[in-house]
């Protein structure tokens, strides 16, 4: 075995995990939290509608707009931060600095999945009130949350077991400033 100072190549499990991370825990969100703003102003903009009837008479719609509250903005402030957190993280783990980048990236991955399962369960388990309305989308919707619980579950369990291999490591070392070990 020698030593040599070259760093050492980014494992595909390492790639793997940083980029999956950053598509689920912060792209993801984004795109739904744009998509929520962008109905949000949608419904904002319109107006009453005037109908003018064909005798002449001009009929008020019963109804125009929608709920406006999707996104407040403490919600819009937290996700941001959030997001912006785990794009930092992820982008200084693919770059392999500073230092311990190993473990706050999977310190940020296991509690944001934590976090993603409490959200999820939470909402999985809520009846819809009578009030709210019943729709034929209820029945998709829990298969959503099944899928968002497994995917939230199965990305921690991964990183945890490729960040603590071999690979992952010496990647971490040789790129924190230490010595790189080659057979």
């Amino acid at each position: 075995m020698t030593e040599n100072n070259a760093p050492s190549h980014r494992p595909l499990g390492v790639s793997l995990a940083i980029i999956l991370c950053a598509i689920l825990f912060a792209i993801v969100p984004l795109f739904e939290l744009g998509g929520r703003l962008l109905i949000q102003a949608r419904l904002a903009a319109i107006d009453d509608i005037e109908i003018t009837m064909p005798d002449g008479t001009v009929v008020q719609t019963l109804a125009s707009g929608g709920y406006e509250g999707l996104v407040n903005s403490t919600a819009l402030i937290s996700q941001l931060v959030v997001c912006g957190w785990v794009l930092m993280v992820c982008v200084m783990a693919w770059r392999g600095r500073p230092r311990g980048i190993r473990w706050v990236f999977t310190a940020t991955v296991v509690a944001l999945a934590a976090l993603t399962a409490y959200i999820t369960l939470r909402s999985a388990v809520i009846v819809p009130s009578i009030l709210e309305g019943v729709s034929s989308g209820d029945e998709v919707s829990s298969f959503q949350w099944v899928g968002a619980l497994f995917s939230a579950l199965l990305l921690p369990l991964y990183t945890v077991w490729y960040m603590n291999r071999a690979p992952a490591r010496a990647f971490f070392r040789s790129r924190a400033g230490g010595k790189s070990v080659t057979a």
